[in-house]
């Protein structure tokens, strides 16, 4: 089995559902010990037992050691249970499913002699690379419910790093991939789908152009071949990192220049027609150093334009800092946020569906969400904090109104993916990690989108052993931490003393077999 084949372990509690995604091969051996203090707080315990649920998952067969297996279900057929309710029955008596000395164990196949799926609560995940490191840097759902993602890789390529774009279908595997660079770093940072069904990503490259990094954009066909390419930039450092196609066969580039402006880094706009070629640009700052994250059309055909500042703070060192033009790309007006006592950058804006904008980013190392009105005049802003050091690097108003972001914490003792969601006045609803210790050391999340069946696709990079980082895309299952009945995918909705209940989705087509395992754990050596 290669290392992008991976099965589920689901540990569940009536109000927790926690998905570890572990590879089969490896995990097992003579020198295989149950009882390693997993967790790392110098005791021995069930904890530890519930750190190896995560590690070895749906194998199950090696805590038998130290946990006996109560419940078999064995492969259920479930396959004419498309959008009905799944009850087994165990007749266990279990009065309290929140017990820590309980391992519940679902897994599934869609066919008989399928491999295990991938597949927790409707969600999966991917993992993509090779031996020296991957990272992604925007994620788009493509008009035929796909998905494209953009970064960089270094295992692959002509160079250091180069462009790296990964074609999908709809469940994350890999259809088609293409790198484009040269002999230096070359990083693609923002992706986009053509009215003529191809793709233009954007990033900065190091290969090409006139200075030491250039903006550089490239046009590609429905399955990323290179159609053309163009760079644009000084003697000095000039980064893409946002791109759009408000038109057809017009783009528009936005990132920081070293090389133009009034002074340090400023914002930079290029317009250009279809093949790239750059009808105009404009830059956006002040003597000192402002750096742009997030571009957006806006609903008057306008662009805003969000990222740092440190030319006109409100007293600290950077500030958040939203820039709104007209067509042409001039400025109609900008507002600073922030004065809080440190520096914060903003990383992603949105248009809200009340003419606002929302912007997300970092104060310190606690979460910064900003609400303004259409004049850019701010109504709320709400800092949040995961108890750690955290940052966000992407946001969505959700179909309810709300918001949910995306990016990484440390709260945990290391850092590991982390999504959020908040009602409409940003006040906290829930938030998820991704990526446990101790098979991940390290991940994080730099592009978010929410989807059609109402689930979040994030795009980032995860470490494993052997410590590489690789391309990791994730589909969300539920999405709080209570059952809800979504279109695809299995949910556990419910339990009763002697009973679990699941809910097929009406369109699932992977959940035909169901297999539940209810562990109990021995007595602690």
């Amino acid at each position: 089995m290669n290392r992008k084949q991976y099965a589920i372990a689901v540990s569940f509690s009536i109000s927790l559902l926690a998905v570890a995604l572990v590879p089969l091969s490896g995990q097992q051996g003579s020198s295989y010990d149950p009882w390693l203090d997993y967790n790392d707080d110098g005791i021995l315990d069930i904890h530890d037992l519930q750190a190896l649920a995560y590690l070895y998952g749906t194998s199950g067969e090696p805590l038998d050691a130290k946990a006996a297996l109560a419940y078999d279900s064995g492969w259920l057929n479930i396959t004419s249970a498309v959008g009905q309710s799944i009850q087994t029955t165990h007749n266990l008596n279990i009065a309290d499913w929140n017990n820590p000395n309980l391992i519940v164990d679902v897994t599934g196949k869609t066919t008989v002699d399928g491999e295990l799926l991938r597949l927790g609560a409707g969600g999966w995940n991917r993992i993509y690379g090779g031996t020296e490191g991957e990272g992604a840097s925007s994620l788009i759902q493509t008009s035929y419910g796909a998905y494209v993602v953009a970064g960089y890789t270094k295992s692959y390529g002509a160079g250091l790093d180069d462009f790296w774009l990964i074609g999908t279908d709809e469940t994350g595997e890999m259809l088609w991939n293409m790198t484009y660079g040269g002999y230096e770093i070359d990083r693609g940072q923002s992706v986009v789908e053509t009215s003529d069904g191809g793709y233009a990503v954007a990033g900065y490259t190091e290969s090409f152009g006139s200075g030491s990094r250039d903006f550089w954009l490239i046009g590609t066909d429905s399955t990323g071949n290179e159609l053309w390419n163009q760079t644009y930039g000084g003697l000095y450092n000039d980064v893409a990192t946002s791109l759009i196609q408000p038109a057809d066969a017009i783009y528009a580039i936005a990132g920081y220049t070293e090389s133009y402006g009034a002074g340090g880094y400023d914002f930079w706009l290029i317009k250009t027609n279809g093949e790239g070629i750059a009808l105009w640009n404009k830059t956006y700052g002040g003597t000192d150093n402002d750096y742009l994250a997030s571009l957006i059309q806006t609903s008057d055909a306008g662009y805003a334009l969000a990222g740092s500042t440190q030319s006109f703070n409100a007293g600290d060192d950077y500030d958040f800092w939203l820039v709104k033009t007209d067509a042409d790309g001039n400025e109609l007006w900008n507002q600073t946020y922030g004065g809080l006592g440190s520096d914060e950058y903003a990383f992603s804006v949105v248009e809200t569906s009340d003419g606002g904008y929302a912007m997300v980013g970092i104060h310190g190392g606690n979460i910064l969400l900003v609400k303004t009105d259409g004049g850019g005049n701010m109504q709320w802003q709400r800092e949040h904090s995961e108890g750690g050091h955290a940052e966000a690097h992407s946001l969505v108003e959700t179909s309810d109104g709300g918001y949910a972001t995306a990016g990484w914490t440390d709260s945990l003792g290391y850092p590991c993916s982390w999504l959020a969601k908040t009602d409409s006045e940003g006040n906290m609803m829930w938030s998820h990690t991704y990526g446990h210790y101790p098979f991940t050391y390290d991940s994080g999340v730099y592009s978010l989108i929410q989807t059609e069946d109402e689930r979040y696709v994030m795009a980032g990079y995860i470490l494993q052993l052997p410590l590489v980082a690789d391309l990791w895309l994730i589909k969300t299952g539920v999405d709080d931490a209570h059952a809800r009945f979504h279109t695809s995918g299995l949910t556990w909705t419910d339990s009763t003393p002697n009973t679990l209940i699941f809910y097929r989705g009406e369109s699932d087509v992977f959940w035909n077999y169901l297999r539940v395992r209810i562990w109990r754990v021995r007595e602690t050596p």
